[in-house]
């Protein structure tokens, strides 16, 4: 688990291509959702979690919409509990086959940080993988630090995310 302080200071401006996915158009995007879950392992569906996203008001969702989708993310905003001083970036989904995914990652990245100053959040955390130390250095780049740690346990299976520019947060 990553955790990074929301500055005001360090405000960003999100490209261009990025914006803020409504309810109404999630229907359209499903098979691209489902074909960027399969490149990081074909056992993923997140589409699930983009729909649960609006379903039950959880946060918002970013997509890169570059001549089509090349991107998304989810980032919980929502608690239970009330009113929140973080929030966390679930999943950041990005199609391996452009220029740059690196770039399409760190722009969404960037949108979720600058929605969560947008709402006054304090933190945002996320969860990495820990077999991808590129990812793991470029989420320090970004500010993130290494704030806990969780096991993820599988049954039955090698289970082998293949997709180095993602966040999977499936855990919990």
């Amino acid at each position: 688990i990553m955790e990074k302080p929301s500055m005001v200071s360090e405000h960003r401006s999100v490209a261009d291509n990025v914006r803020e996915l409504d309810e109404g158009e999630l229907e359209d995007i499903i098979p691209q959702i489902r074909a960027m879950s399969k490149e990081v392992n074909p056992l993923l569906d997140f589409s699930i979690e983009f729909k649960a996203l609006f379903k039950k008001g959880l946060g918002q969702c970013f997509v890169m919409d570059n001549g089509g989708i090349k991107g998304a993310a989810i980032l919980h905003s929502y608690n239970r509990s009330g009113e929140s001083t973080f929030c966390s970036i679930k999943t950041v989904l990005v199609e391996r086959d452009q220029t740059d995914p690196w770039k399409t990652f760190i722009d969404l990245i960037v949108s979720c940080e600058e929605k969560a100053v947008e709402m006054g959040k304090k933190r945002v955390y996320t969860r990495i993988s820990g077999d991808n130390p590129r990812l793991y250095r470029t989420m320090i780049g970004r500010g993130f630090r290494l704030a806990n740690s969780n096991i993820r346990v599988i049954k039955d299976s090698d289970y082998k995310e293949s997709s180095d520019h993602h966040i999977s947060s499936w855990a919990g």
